[in-house]
């Protein structure tokens, strides 16, 4: 057979059989270079999402690969058993680290370097003891694979009087000091050999007194020095062998004598100049009194779609919702529902306190609400796989929403009816068939990022990852989408903004409000990476009013938003007027 397809199998089928050949007698980097270099795997690799990450990646492999070679067990079965107790036993392994920018400094852990290499490098706080040699004495109770249980003893009967350790308890604390020295001799020889010419080793010293045990003593120990230099001094080392590839042949090169410089560059505050001068001023000095105390910055918050939406409209319901313990109350929905409320209309969780739900705000209890079950049941079934035979499906979801909820119970049928009602509809709709078709989708996706001291999170009902650009998907049960349409549209773009700090090297978001009664009703909106900074600017704003309500104790409310709001009576007035009354 002659042909494109089959030329192309019979060069696969030389490069398997070379492969197998070269496998059983050359190095794992040797095996890795042939790959890269006969196949179109690094192209392949480079028109992918993530494509930097990928190469980068690839990168560390072949360095890790590289510096296998030194190992006395080395062949392509040794590395491929080597890598795999890697994954199992290596906590901080993470994917290499890359950059948009080439010519950057680039800010990353020792066990993040791994197999990478930097023309200079920076290794700051080498004076501090690497071994946790502090730590060793603050265990009362452990248990040692050799030495079984150890744990400090009482000398006395009186409990206020502080446990001594044992001989048996410092032998254990003397074990486990020598494991974690020689673990933190393999990290710092991990960090120095990461400089291709130049190494920076930076440490604080206090009256020439080397921290036991930290990086500096063991770069000195290495050196054969007893105490610091004074001056700058060369040092020749060798031999050093070089390996490289050429003209697809792997060639090695030893070099008898290498030269290394090593300059010893201190600085230290001057000991006549005072730590402290007071200004000096003419005349009279009037001191200054702060009458307000510091008060202590509010950080660490979890802003969630649900809480940017709803500072956002009104602060005052924020506070009511996730403050004053409110919203948690069973039964509250139907203390404020009025009675012209259509009680098998499912609502949507990003007009209520559904979405806050969704992301676990609140809890997540089913109440008496029969409009809230069926939105949630309706959102369950479409975060279901895609084979999920939908009366069935519904049926289990239902059951499970209901438990031991006696009001829900009564409507068992009408909470199975509905859903099914409104999920025959949308399936059969075009855009339907759409999103059913995407390859690779996620359903009830989390993403979770910190954004300066606090975090931004949210749950995505759909995330479709495409080649040129990432589609957020959220299903809406309400029947009038204008009503809420610009809330749900500022929802989305949150999304966006995280799934941007997430996907770095995406610059299209396509975000699609699916309302299930019409899903045509709103066309998709795309927007670039460019265009989410007006959110980044709103979630600033929005850290900031938070601060400021929570040093304050203030939380401003928008009246012109109480005859929506969930927290008003019929009378459309909100809860903080009736509480005042």
């Amino acid at each position: 057979i002659a042909g494109p397809q089959s030329d192309r199998k019979h060069f696969a089928f030389e490069t398997l059989n070379e492969l197998i050949l070269l496998s059983a007698e050359a190095r794992p980097h040797r095996v890795i270079d042939f790959m890269l270099s006969r196949t179109p795997y690094l192209a392949v690799m480079s028109a992918r999402p993530g494509a930097k990450q990928n190469l980068a990646n690839i990168k560390k492999l072949v360095a890790q690969s590289v510096a296998f070679d030194s190992f006395r067990f080395n062949s392509i079965h040794d590395f491929r058993e080597w890598l795999s107790d890697l994954i199992l036993t290596e906590d901080q392994e993470s994917q290499a680290p890359f950059s948009d920018s080439e010519n950057s400094v680039k800010l990353m852990t020792i066990h993040q370097s791994k197999g990478l290499e930097f023309t200079t490098v920076y290794l700051f706080g080498c004076g501090d003891a690497a071994d946790g040699s502090h730590n060793n004495n603050k265990i009362d109770l452990a248990l040692h694979k050799d030495l079984g249980l150890i744990f400090k003893v009482s000398e006395t009967g009186d409990i206020y009087f502080s446990n001594v350790p044992t001989m048996h308890y410092d032998m254990a604390g003397y074990l486990r000091s020598q494991v974690e020295l020689e673990e933190a001799k393999r990290v710092f020889y991990v960090a120095v050999t990461r400089a291709a010419n130049n190494l920076f080793i930076s440490a604080s010293v206090k009256s020439d007194k080397v921290t036991k045990n930290s990086f500096l003593s063991m770069f000195m120990t290495g050196m054969g020095w007893d105490s610091l230099p004074q001056e700058d001094f060369p040092l020749t080392a060798g031999p050093l062998t070089i390996a490289y590839a050429e003209d697809d042949k792997h060639h090695e090169e030893t070099l008898e004598e290498v030269d290394i410089k090593i300059q010893l560059i201190e600085t230290a505050p001057d000991s006549e100049t005072p730590s402290f001068q007071p200004p000096q001023k003419a005349g009279t000095v009037t001191p200054v009194v702060m009458k307000d105390s510091i008060g202590k910055k509010y950080s660490g918050e979890i802003i969630s779609a649900s809480k940017y939406l709803t500072f956002n409209q009104c602060p005052f319901k924020y506070y009511l919702t996730y403050i004053s313990g409110l919203a948690g109350i069973p039964g509250l929905e139907e203390f404020f529902m009025t009675p012209e409320d259509e009680p098998e209309t499912p609502y949507d969780p990003a007009d209520d306190n559904g979405l806050a739900k969704n992301e676990g705000e609140l809890p997540s209890a089913p109440t008496g609400n029969l409009g809230a079950a069926i939105g949630t049941i309706v959102h369950e079934y479409l975060a279901a796989p895609g084979d999920a035979t939908l009366l069935s499906t519904v049926t289990a979801i239902t059951d499970s929403l209901i438990g031991d909820n006696p009001t829900l119970a009564k409507s068992r049928d009408t909470l199975i009816r509905r859903p099914v009602e409104i999920l025959t509809k949308y399936l059969a709709t075009a855009t339907a068939k759409t999103i059913s078709g995407y390859t690779g989708s996620r359903n009830e996706e989390e993403l979770f990022i910190r954004y300066s001291d606090f975090y931004l999170m949210g749950v995505i009902d759909k995330l479709v990852i495409l080649e040129d650009r990432i589609v957020i998907i959220d299903y809406k049960t309400d029947r009038d989408p204008a009503h809420s349409l610009d809330r749900y549209r500022e929802q989305l773009r949150f999304y966006a903004y995280i799934c941007s700090q997430v996907y770095k090297t995406v610059d299209k978001f396509e975000l699609q409000l699916v309302f299930l009664s019409d899903p045509e009703v709103v066309k998709p909106e795309t927007v670039t990476r460019a265009e989410l900074s007006a959110v980044e600017e709103k979630i600033n704003s929005l850290i900031t009013a938070l601060r400021g309500s929570f040093a304050s104790g203030e939380f401003s409310k928008n009246t012109s938003h109480c005859g929506e709001c969930r927290f008003s009576f019929n009378t459309g007035r909100c809860l903080a007027h009736e509480l005042q009354e």
